[in-house]
């Protein structure tokens, strides 16, 4: 499934069956959605303008929440039905919602940091993070504690089959953790150059060794050891690159202007 659209007026959602060979162009919105989470067992949960969206196999949204003056910047959900969403704007003001399998919607946080990613880690565990601000849930959201780590504008939580967390930055910093929280290290600090603080929107992995970091302009960085050491890589993309993901051998990249690149490893 891949995403295209205008802030306000419209979203698309494409599908391919064929590893993006042929694109559908399945379902038209009237407002943004922002990201798209894919759980194992089967649920697609997409986030946006107003909306949390879950969609089935063949691209139909068949399950529509919804709340007038929210800006959703990403959702989940969990094995045991629980659809949890967080947003925000203007970088002091965030907040994260939940919908249950009832379709009742209750407000969890209300907070002066907006939040941008948030995943299931099992249980009624959850991880969220925002504008300098990482938290957490045991019990399916209905109490957060904030985590000592902080230093960045977090953009993005991925968390792999392995049980590994990656949390990253919007200046470039990562920082990895697992589903219990137990331990946190930095693979990556914030990044700087001549033209001033780096720009990261976006990452994806491949394994506990390879992962990708991508941006403005189509800079992109990855690392083959864990994130010891960062590579830059000229893949000749000439637009910001929004959203990654890694699938079927493949990396991912979602683009400026409705394009969309795959490379190999």
């Amino acid at each position: 499934m891949a995403l295209t659209g205008s802030t306000w007026q419209t979203a698309e959602l494409s599908i391919s069956h064929d590893a993006g060979i042929s694109w559908d162009n399945n379902q038209i919105f009237n407002k943004k959605i922002f990201s798209l989470s894919h759980q194992i067992f089967g649920r697609t949960i997409g986030a946006g303008i107003d909306h949390i969206w879950e969609f089935a196999g063949d691209g139909s949204a068949w399950h529509n929440n919804y709340k007038e003056y929210r800006f959703y910047r990403d959702a989940d959900a969990s094995a045991q039905g629980t659809i949890m969403s967080c947003g925000g704007e203007a970088f002091h003001i965030g907040y994260i919602d939940v919908f249950t399998t009832a379709d009742t919607l209750f407000n969890r946080v209300l907070t002066n940091h907006e939040l941008d990613a948030i995943r299931w880690l099992g249980g009624t565990n959850w991880i969220a993070a925002g504008y300098g601000l990482i938290i957490h849930s045991t019990d399916d959201g209905n109490h957060w504690d904030t985590l000592a780590y902080s230093g960045d504008h977090f953009i993005d939580i991925q968390v792999l089959s392995t049980g590994s967390v990656f949390i990253v930055g919007a200046s470039g910093s990562v920082w990895k953790t697992n589903k219990d929280l137990s331990q946190f290290k930095k693979l990556r600090k914030s990044q700087t150059s001549s033209f001033g603080l780096e720009v990261i929107n976006t990452s994806a992995w491949a394994s506990e060794q390879v992962g990708i970091l991508c941006g403005l302009n189509g800079h992109m960085v990855m690392t083959e050891n864990g994130g010891a050491n960062w590579t830059t890589i000229d893949a000749d993309i000439d637009a910001h690159i929004y959203a990654s993901s890694f699938g079927s051998g493949y990396f991912w990249l979602g683009c400026q202007s409705g394009k969309l690149y795959k490379f190999l490893l």
